[in-house]
This record gives C-alpha cells, structure tokens and sequence, in this order.
C-alpha cells in the first residue's frame, strides 16, 4: 500500500520527467528549425509556417536505430 509521502513523491517525480521530457523534446524542435534555417522564436512563427514545420519535423522523426516510428506512437 502506498502512503500519501510515496504517492506525492511519485507525482512529483512523474511531474519532473514530464517536464524535462517536454523541455527535451522543444529543444529538438528548436534544432530542426535551425537546420531548416529559421532565426524567428518559435512563438513569432507565422501559424500557417508554424505547421508545416511541425508536420515536416514529426516526418523527420526516427528511432535511434534509424528506424521509422509507427505514425501512432510518435506522440
């Protein structure tokens, strides 16, 4: 059984991973835009500029053994 000071370090710890998760995954995101050769923060992006990239950066992803992901779990 757990008590309640397991349990809320458990959420804290999964609160902590998603977020450095979260900050992980934005600074690739930040890296596919340099390479793509856009200087603009990601929240002055054109909307419309904004989802191409998007699309194209989730395209673009593979698994470290150079593998394609399922389109399913790629979120």
């Amino acid at each position: 059984m757990l008590t309640l000071n397991m349990s809320i370090n458990l959420s804290l710890t999964k609160k902590i991973k998603t977020q450095q998760k979260t900050f992980a995954d934005i600074n690739k995101f930040r890296r596919y835009l340099a390479q793509q050769g856009e200087t603009k923060q990601i929240h002055e992006i054109p909307v419309d500029q904004l989802d191409h990239y998007v699309a194209r950066f989730i395209l673009s992803l593979t698994k470290p053994e150079w593998s394609d992901y399922e389109p399913s779990s790629a979120f």
